[in-house]
């Protein structure tokens, strides 16, 4: 049998969540407020999403420890996608490349770029945020994903198992691999990718 979630509801200028029966069961403190996945939802307050358990305590904070060039820093998490399988895409500072400046845990500063990047319910890194574009799902246990312009593809586990290397993928967002395949393009030559 499904649980029953509350839903997300917008109350004077903040969001809080009302259960089936319309009662207010997590009061309205956030800025937006996305539905239950897995028994965790996507609040955000100011600029940073977070993630709360259906008591409405933040569970995840939005600040994630990642790494760059083995160096650890807090990031600040952007955006975020819903928990699916036990893990969630966000949209992190990541890279050394941009402007957002992270305070290292031997005092130095990192500066960031905002890339996508993947947590697990405890908060933990599953992937380090490296991808200029993710999707909401998998197909045929597969996601594609974009990195510095090109496509590729991450298994259930979020290794990368086909190099981010067309520049097209057919369908990319929808359902890319049908019955096993999908239709890709490198330079203007279209192949086949074999599941």
């Amino acid at each position: 049998m499904n649980q029953i979630y509350p839903v997300p509801v917008k109350i004077g200028n903040k969001y809080g969540y009302e259960d089936e029966t319309g009662r207010v069961v997590i009061q309205p403190l956030f800025d937006f407020a996305r539905e239950f996945s897995e028994g965790l939802a996507a609040v955000k307050q100011g600029i940073c999403w977070q993630f709360i358990d259906l008591t409405g305590n933040i569970i995840l904070d939005g600040y994630p420890v990642i790494y760059s060039n083995g160096r650890k820093a807090n990031a600040l998490i952007y955006d975020v996608k819903d928990f699916k399988d036990g893990t969630a895409w966000i949209l992190a500072f990541a890279d050394e490349s941009y402007r957002h400046t992270a305070r290292c845990s031997d005092g130095d500063y990192i500066t960031y770029d905002k890339k996508w990047g993947s947590i697990d319910k405890q908060g933990k890194v599953v992937i380090e945020p490296q991808f200029d574009e993710v999707p909401w799902g998998f197909s045929n246990g597969l996601a594609p994903v974009v990195m510095k312009g090109l496509r590729g593809f991450v298994d259930k586990q979020y290794k990368i198992v086909v190099q981010p290397q067309f520049q097209k993928i057919c369908a990319f967002w929808i359902e890319p691999f049908s019955e096993g395949w999908a239709l890709a393009a490198r330079q203007d030559k279209y192949c086949w990718l074999n599941r």
